[in-house]
């Protein structure tokens, strides 16, 4: 999603770099057992999708489905995540 957002000039490099990244690092904490961390960063993303809504970067169309899934993921890490 995140990738399409930037093939369609909605957000720009830089952007896409900070979200695509966010999500690394939490699919890479998940591996290496760190709910915890992942579940942190997840709510970075979340939090930095909700900034690109507020400054009219993204319109809601376009990032409540980021928003959907980050949520999905946190509530997964909440109930399955051994915290």
């Amino acid at each position: 999603m995140v990738e399409a957002l930037s093939a369609q000039g909605a957000i720009h490099q830089g952007q896409t770099n900070s979200l695509l990244k966010k999500l690394l690092q939490a699919q890479s904490a998940i591996g290496q057992g760190k709910p915890e961390v992942a579940y942190d960063v997840i709510e970075a993303f979340h939090n930095e999708v909700q900034s690109l809504i507020a400054s009219g970067v993204l319109t809601d169309a376009q990032g409540d489905p980021l928003l959907t899934v980050a949520d999905l993921l946190l509530q997964s890490l909440l109930t399955g995540g051994g915290f």
